[in-house]
C-alpha cells in the first residue's frame, strides 16, 4: 500500500513498479497511475484507489476500459466515488462489460451503468454481471452541478433499479440511497419478479 504523501512526479516509478510486478494480486494506492501499467499484471485480483475528488476524473480522460480486458482475475476495482458515476457510468458500463467477472466496483453506483447498458443494447441480448456487492444511489451532498443531475436521476430511478436488478443477480451486498418513498417496495417488486424468472 502507498501513502497518499507520494509525490505526483513519481508516479511515473509507481507505474514501472507496477509493471514488473506480474505476479502481483493486490493493489492498494492513495494516488493516480496510468491503467495501462496494469495490463501484464494478469493475476491481479483487487485494486483500490482512494484519490481525491478532483484526481478521479483522470483516469478516463485518456485512456480506454479495453487496456484492462487481458486481467481476467480481477474481482474488485475500486477507484471512484458513489458521486461521480454520473460523470462516468459509460466509463462503468465499458468496464463491466469488459470485465464481467468482476464482484464489486466499490462506492460506485452500478445502477446507472446498468440503465446505460440497457438502453443501448436493445436489438442484442444483454448478459447478466457476476457483481456481489453493488451500490445504487446518488450522493448530491457536493455541488449544485451534481444537484441538477440529481433531479434527472431521481425521475428514472425505478428503471435504473429496474435495470440494476436484472444485470446483477447475484448481488449479496447491496447499499443504497432512497430517493423517493416508493422505491423499497419497487426494489422489492423487480427482485421478486427477477428470482421467479
Amino acid at each position: 500500500m502507498l501513502p497518499k504523501s507520494f509525490k505526483n512526479d513519481e508516479n511515473a516509478s509507481l507505474e514501472r513498479l507496477i509493471e514488473k510486478c506480474p505476479l502481483l494480486e493486490t493493489l492498494d494506492v492513495s494516488t493516480f497511475f496510468n491503467l495501462s501499467a496494469l495490463k501484464n499484471c494478469v493475476r491481479l485480483k483487487v485494486v483500490r484507489n482512494d484519490l481525491r475528488a478532483k484526481d478521479e476524473y483522470r483516469y478516463f480522460r485518456n485512456e480506454s476500459v479495453n487496456t484492462l480486458a487481458n486481467l481476467q482475475n480481477l474481482k474488485k476495482f475500486a477507484i471512484f466515488e458513489c458521486r461521480i458515476a454520473s460523470s462516468y457510468y459509460k466509463h462503468i458500463a465499458e468496464m463491466l462489460q469488459t470485465l464481467p467477472q468482476l464482484v464489486s466496483l466499490g462506492l460506485t453506483d452500478s445502477s446507472w451503468a446498468a440503465h446505460h447498458i440497457n438502453a443501448t443494447c436493445r436489438f442484442q441480448t444483454v448478459s447478466r454481471f457476476g457483481l456481489k456487492e453493488c451500490f445504487w444511489g446518488f450522493n448530491s451532498n457536493v455541488n449544485r452541478f451534481d444537484r441538477i443531475k440529481q433531479v434527472a436521476y431521481t425521475r428514472q430511478y425505478s428503471e435504473f433499479v429496474k435495470s440494476a436488478v436484472a444485470l446483477f443477480p447475484l448481488v449479496e451486498k447491496l447499499i443504497i440511497i432512497v430517493h423517493h418513498i416508493n422505491c423499497l417496495e419497487h426494489l422489492k417488486t423487480e427482485t421478486s419478479a427477477c428470482a421467479e424468472y
